[in-house]
């Protein structure tokens, strides 16, 4: 089967990244650090279990590091916004809000 799955790679990278995403309606309260922390802590062990030649173990830890990327992806893009947005700019009190403004665009 391992041969199967190498000869398409990205066939399994867009179901399992897809799952992540869909995962993501779920998670309210997170930690975004100790996520992307784990990510990398089991793409390691994947890592390491690659050079140990336990393909089967290494498979599934990468397996599970890609949805959990996917999670990632989703809630950056969900609960992220950029420096240049307006709830950024009233976070930071950087838009003036005593005086009117005009908006173009």
């Amino acid at each position: 089967m391992m041969r199967r799955w190498a000869e398409i790679p990205f066939a399994t990278l867009a179901p399992l990244l897809g799952c992540g995403i869909a995962t993501s309606i779920a998670v309210v309260e997170y930690s975004f650090t100790l996520l992307a922390v784990g990510t990398v802590c089991i793409l390691g062990a994947a890592v390491i279990a690659w050079g140990r030649n336990r393909l089967q173990l290494s498979a599934w830890l990468a397996h599970a590091s890609i949805l959990l990327c996917g999670l990632l992806l989703a809630l950056s893009r969900r609960d992220g916004f950029s420096s240049i947005d307006v709830r950024a700019l009233l976070a930071h009190s950087r838009l003036p809000v005593a005086e009117l403004l005009l908006f173009d665009g």
